[in-house]
């Protein structure tokens, strides 16, 4: 069997991530049903996170074994012991997340009586753990993998802040592999 490289991972994540830009650089992306954005876009930066944290274990010694999982939010805990200061991290990617991408109008008077669901928006783990509600971990205990088989019957659209996610992907390729 072939080792898998951390080299290898991180590369194939920026391939993901620069399929991710080219499919958000629409310009109109109200113009495409919320299967595009369950389909194409979740999974391509899915992947793209995906890998991303795998490149960030195998750099740092853990086993193959180790890291057969899709669960996002299982790998960004994971990565935690080698971030450093997780918070800060955290902190700094939601304050620029806030100067590139505001939330959307409708979504703002949508979650206007909760707050929290307004700062999560800028809040990386609180993303992560978004997009796995469709990537990864199904919907109130619906079927896995959303992102791979949408369907117009697929109702519920989580927002999803992806340039923040894209963003906390990059800096974290750039640190650690």
């Amino acid at each position: 069997m072939t080792k898998v490289l951390s080299a290898d991972f991180a590369a194939f994540s920026r391939q993901y991530l620069a399929a991710h830009r080219t499919l958000t650089d629409i310009s109109d992306p109200t113009s495409y049903s919320h299967v595009y954005w369950y389909g194409p876009v979740y999974h391509n930066l899915g992947m793209a996170i995906e890998l991303a944290f795998k490149a960030v274990l195998l750099a740092n010694e853990c086993s193959e074994d180790e890291i057969k999982s899709h669960n996002l939010r299982k790998l960004y805990e994971m990565i935690w012991r080698y971030m450093g200061d997780r918070k800060e991290f955290e902190r700094t990617l939601g304050v620029e997340s806030k100067m590139v991408d505001e939330l959307p109008s409708p979504l703002k008077a949508k979650l206007k009586p909760f707050h929290e669901a307004q700062v999560a928006y800028h809040v990386f783990s609180a993303q992560v753990t978004v997009l796995n509600k469709t990537y990864f971990t199904g919907l109130n205990g619906g079927a896995k993998f959303k992102t791979r088989y949408p369907s117009q019957s697929d109702t519920k659209r989580y927002a999803v802040n992806t340039s923040l996610l894209a963003m906390g992907t990059e800096r974290i390729l750039d640190s650690f592999c």
